[in-house]
């Protein structure tokens, strides 16, 4: 029996790449922020300091 797979594949034009750069970026930007925000709650919780 023979598997009747198809696949589709659909490419975006090359005008659209800053559009998915500046979307990767905010994702970033994100977890980036939300690094910073568990650091700094981690910090204040456990009294921790740098010196």
């Amino acid at each position: 029996m023979e598997n009747n797979l198809q696949q589709h594949l659909q490419y975006q034009p090359g005008s659209r790449i800053p559009e998915f750069h500046l979307i990767v970026a905010g994702g970033y930007l994100g977890l980036t922020a939300f690094a910073l925000l568990a650091a700094g709650w981690i910090v204040r919780r456990t009294d921790l300091s740098a010196g």
